[in-house]
């Protein structure tokens, strides 16, 4: 069959040039789509693959993060006094800060998909809607069903993690963090998969605005999604001014913002010593820490708006400076043993809360760890045990998932790119 090449922009046209020797004819319609929609996709050489390395260290960083933040006990300020109360605090302080690591997963995540679609449309002229959903569902919909049948498995080992049919339909579409936002937290070993409804809801709907706006279109359209989302996050007296519904819907900040970065660099990145960079993670780390305390003074789950709205914007600034201290780092510095990590960061975030409880139920019934952690002595127990025991599991099985089935759809999704990224045996685990 014929192909009918759609003709690039004039960057396009550039960028088509420069990749010349890599042009592919690829007929659409055996995946069934009309031949109106053929394209001429250009194959980038080596050199052009979006990969970059730094970035699956910053994934393993971000899990790592959500992984103490749910490793970590939290303390009740109040039932502290004198020394204990500043350990307390602390232990509080780094405990909450740990969450922000799922700020990061969306800000990269949309910098990255952004910055793909992008590319996509300045080398062919447009945006394959179903190849980028085919590819989105072979990297994201096996592994997370298969931690909700896991889920549905293990229900019998406790009534706290009982699944309720309405749960379970949340799960199926998709939509688990409006149920938490809208009703609060019901906790169960797999409530962590509320992020993917987030990401899936920017999935759904962010490729088909890129398709039909240019650029310049589109950076305003961050820009206004970004003014919008925070009013409605932090609206005193609104539907979501409790915290943990702020919560759900202020994270939808970073898709946006993660948008607009991509639009802004548009393949620039530089590069900086990573005695800069390390200064970088670790102002955006001290920022994280700071707007921690600002948004929650005393500790506890509840503080006015405008503490929350206060402290979320440190927080966001922060998430940047972390963010660019990784991207802006030297790739050939990576530590091949943190990409792998972070080649793998799908399945550690899927199985870390099954881990973290399996080891927690150990420790007690073996009398490593006492409950409360108020010495350090305890606190050094946990990490030293708890964590130590919780990591090893959520490692061996994240890498057994990720070579022995997550492996098999990656290949498959392979077959529907237009924009390559990198190889499946060096691929990144969520992009």
């Amino acid at each position: 069959m014929n192909t009918q090449p759609l003709k690039p922009g004039v960057r396009g046209n550039r960028q088509a040039a420069q990749g010349r020797r890599g042009l592919e004819a690829l007929d659409l319609s055996q995946h069934g789509i009309s031949h109106s929609a053929t394209v001429e996709v250009v194959r980038f050489p080596e050199k052009r693959r979006l990969y970059l390395p730094q970035l699956d260290v910053m994934r393993f960083f971000a899990f790592l993060s959500v992984f103490f933040f749910h490793s970590l006990p939290g303390n009740d300020l109040a039932t502290h006094v004198g020394r204990a109360r500043l350990i307390a605090l602390a232990e509080t302080t780094v405990h909450a800060a740990a969450e922000n690591g799922v700020a990061l997963f969306f800000l990269l995540s949309a910098f990255l998909i952004t910055e793909l679609l992008r590319r996509e449309k300045l080398t062919t002229g447009t945006i394959q809607l179903k190849l980028f959903y085919v590819r989105r569902s072979l990297r994201i919909w096996p592994l997370y069903y298969l931690a909700v049948v896991i889920g549905l498995l293990v229900q019998p080992l406790s009534p706290i993690f009982h699944l309720s049919g309405f749960q379970v339909l949340t799960y199926l579409f998709f939509i688990k963090n409006w149920e938490v936002a809208l009703h609060g937290w019901v906790w169960n070993p797999i409530y962590i998969l509320w992020t993917v409804s987030s990401e899936e809801q920017f999935y759904l709907l962010w490729p088909l605005a890129q398709k039909l706006l240019n650029a310049r279109r589109m950076i305003v359209m961050c820009v206004v999604s970004f003014v919008a989302i925070a009013l409605v996050s932090f609206w005193p007296g609104g539907v979501f001014y409790r915290h943990q519904s702020i919560q759900q819907i202020y994270l939808f900040l970073y898709f946006p913002l993660g948008a607009f970065l991509s639009f802004t660099l548009q393949g620039r990145r530089g590069q900086q010593s990573m005695a800069r960079s390390l200064a970088m993670a670790g102002a955006g780390l001290m920022l994280w820490l700071l707007g921690t305390r600002l948004g929650l003074p005393n500790g506890q789950d509840s503080a006015t708006i405008a503490m929350l709205a206060t402290g979320k914007m440190v927080i966001l600034a922060g998430t940047v400076l972390i963010f660019f201290a990784f991207l802006k780092s030297d790739p050939a510095r990576s530590p091949q043993r943190l990409i792998y990590l972070g080649k793998i960061s799908y399945g550690l975030y899927v199985f870390h809360m099954m881990a973290v409880l399996l080891a927690a139920k150990m420790t007690d019934e073996m009398g490593l760890l006492r409950r409360g952690m108020h010495s350090f002595q305890d606190l050094a127990l946990g990490l030293g045990v708890r964590l130590s025991i919780a990591m090893a599991i959520t490692i061996v099985t994240a890498g057994f998932s990720y070579e022995f089935f997550e492996k098999y759809f990656l290949r498959w999704k392979d077959k529907w790119a237009i924009v390559p990224s990198e190889p499946v045996e060096s691929r990144s685990a969520s992009a």
